[in-house]
């Protein structure tokens, strides 16, 4: 049904800028309440018979009254749609607003536009919209910071950018200087004096040495002698906290570390539980030491995100051992101001991002009385907050064929889900070619690309921003040798070498810049030469094989579908020869057939055998400890496991 408006039924002029609109006062009473309070109140507007309208841009005006002569709104005609959700705002049109966010969220938000809608969202009190436009902004850091709309932020915006936790950094914290660094010679002459507070962006407490070494080189910092003054602190403190350390662990005197951190008054963090657990002990007494997050207030970030129970540490792999111990530094270097601003930056901890561990399974559904697994595939997360299993999305590319696809894989990359491979009729050649892909950002399913080989039952994992899809059942049932991989930014595929030998449901993993696949041999892929090498494992305990491997800093956890064994391979950084070992670190209350690892805890998806009771279950790595976390005996989740493979993994949630 449409409004039509003639000239004869116009009993008003609305004029935006230089250009009129003749328009109905009843059907812009019935479209808004803001035009129905000024017409049916008494505003000065009443009577008039042109009406001016400020702070609106025509175009957005022009789509606004469209939408009052039909009841499709059709955002797509304007050129910028965030200038029509302005509007709608503005003026209280409520279905124009909604089409506006659906079409941002859907289509729109994107890298080149997320830090334009943060800013738009935030004021007019989009929270939502806010919070998924932040999001893909800091998990997208390392392209959000060559876009326009980066370097077009003010200091203010671009402090709390910065210095957001969830700001996903690649790269190490140099990545975070550099881009600071671009932003100020964007306009040298009125940004040059703000360069101390973009150095103070910079998680020092992740950069190497050698690293704070370089950017004493810059030419911006060399001219700015405050800078030059705290990098050289920074410096040396980590320069004398590593020597001191080092004496400290290598003469196992504990009275010296203790005389050397009693009464210091600037003190900042160094070294870690890993590296040096006697002296970080130790070290963890002082009232000095600080692990908590650096707090930062901006409206920027106002209604955005909010820290998870489950974060993840995204530290850079090489961080500098020298930034977990506490040291004292003479006034007389640099100045009291000076080692108190650098030990407060030594002291912030690393960034994080929230992280959340998930599980495929399926709804219970309640049948004549009776709860039957005939429910719809979802993937399920545990909410530490709520204490519960709870739905993230339904799966519903996988039962889209006569029935449920089977052998399928899902690998996560932050914030996205892929779906790769499997097999609709087993033995019938209906095989899934396409690999889907659904973003929590946008909430929404996508085509990604098609697999350049049908497979199924095979493994998958990401190392950067490449999917690697190893082995697996093929066409006739032929066990597969092949590997592929594809770049989720170049949208490329690569045929890789094939494995020594042919696998499915193997457990792999990126490692260090390699793929460890484990079979009853090791296979090392070595991306940079594109090969292959074939180690010998040598394990201490029983274990029919493993279906799962999970990295967690120096060392490879291992799981396996039939087993209640956590195993631990610890690589020889040195040499990638001779046989392999593979020791146990315990054992899981419930088969550990689905685990990921999260953080510093590696949670078991599982079941009782005895009452099929569902309960998870965590190993804390720097406790040693399990523990149950969750269980139920009437949950609305059937874990897929007795019927076929399924799926463990972690998952980004801003």
């Amino acid at each position: 049904m449409k409004r039509r408006l003639d000239s004869t039924e116009a009993d008003v002029t609305l004029k935006v800028a230089d250009k009129t609109f003749a328009c109905c006062r009843k059907v812009l009473a019935e479209c808004s309440p803001y035009f129905d309070a000024m017409f049916n109140s008494d505003f000065l507007e009443k009577d008039k018979n042109v009406i001016e309208i400020k702070g609106v841009d025509t175009d957005a005006m022009g789509i606004l009254l469209h939408s009052t002569e039909a009841n499709e709104v059709d955002v797509l005609k304007s050129a910028n749609v965030l200038s029509v959700l302005q509007a709608a705002c503005m003026l209280q049109f409520e279905a124009v607003k909604r089409s506006c966010i659906d079409l941002i969220m859907s289509k729109w938000l994107a890298v080149d536009s997320c830090l334009q809608i943060v800013h738009t969202a935030l004021q007019l009190d989009l929270c939502e919209l806010h919070s998924k436009a932040l999001a893909l902004a800091l998990w997208e850091f390392s392209q959000v910071k060559r876009t326009t709309s980066f370097i077009q932020l003010s200091i203010a915006d671009l402090e709390v950018y910065l210095q957001a936790d969830g700001l996903n950094v690649r790269h190490g914290e140099f990545e975070v200087f550099d881009a600071g660094i671009s932003w100020v010679e964007e306009a040298v002459e009125e940004r040059a004096q703000f360069l101390m507070h973009v150095i103070q962006c910079v998680r020092f407490v992740e950069v190497l040495g050698d690293d704070v070494q370089t950017m004493l080189l810059y030419p911006l910092v060399t001219e700015d002698a405050e800078v030059v003054q705290l990098l050289e602190c920074i410096c040396n403190m980590k320069s004398i906290s590593r020597n001191e350390c080092q004496h400290s662990v290598r003469e196992d005197v504990e009275s010296e570390s203790n005389s050397l951190l009693e009464g210091s008054k600037y003190l900042a963090p160094v070294l870690s539980a890993d590296n040096a657990p006697g002296c970080y002990e130790r070290l963890c007494q002082c009232a000095y030491f600080s692990g908590g997050s650096f707090k930062v207030s901006s409206n920027f970030l106002q209604n955005g995100l909010r820290p998870s129970s489950v974060g993840a540490d995204c530290s850079h792999p090489e961080r500098d051992p020298s930034c977990s111990s506490l040291v004292e530094l003479p006034e007389q270097c640099w100045g009291a101001t000076v080692i108190d601003v650098a030990g407060r930056l030594l002291r912030q901890s690393p960034r994080w991002w929230p992280v959340l561990p998930c599980i495929v399974g399926h709804t219970v559904e309640e049948t004549r009385g009776a709860s039957l697994p005939a429910g719809k595939p979802f993937v399920f997360c545990y909410d530490e907050e709520k204490g519960d299993v709870v739905p993230v999305v339904q799966l519903a590319k996988i039962s889209d064929g006569p029935v449920e696809l089977s052998g399928y894989k899902i690998a996560s990359r932050g914030p996205s889900i892929f779906i790769t491979g499997g097999e609709f009729l087993l033995g019938h050649g209906s095989w899934n070619r396409t690999v889907w892909r659904y973003s929590l950002l946008s909430e929404s399913w996508g085509y990604e690309t098609s697999i350049p080989s049908v497979r199924r039952h095979h493994s998958v994992c990401f190392m950067d921003d490449d999917l690697y899809l190893i082995g697996g059942f093929g066409k006739h049932r032929v066990i597969m040798s092949s590997v592929e991989k594809y770049n989720v930014t170049s949208r490329k595929w690569t045929r890789c070498t094939p494995l020594p030998q042919p696998l499915y449901n193997a457990a792999c993993v990126a490692h260090k810049g390699r793929i460890l696949v484990f079979s009853q041999q090791m296979f090392v892929y070595s991306p940079d030469c594109d090969m292959w090498t074939s180690l010998n494992l040598h394990t201490s305990s029983t274990c029919l094989g493993f279906n799962s491997a999970m990295s967690h800093g120096d060392v490879v956890f291992l799981t396996g579908m039939y087993s209640t064994l956590l195993a631990r391979y610890s690589p020889d950084p040195g040499t990638m020869e001779g046989e392999q070992l593979v020791d146990s670190v315990g054992t899981f209350k419930g088969n550990a057939a689905y685990t990921c690892v999260v953080g510093d805890l590696i949670y078991n998806f599982t079941s009782d055998d005895e009452d099929e009771t569902l309960f998870l279950e965590v190993f804390s790595v720097k406790e040693g400890e399990f523990r149950v976390v969750w269980r139920s005996s009437d949950c609305p989740v059937e874990f897929s496991g007795s019927k076929k493979w399924s799926s463990c993994f972690p998952l980004v949630k801003y």
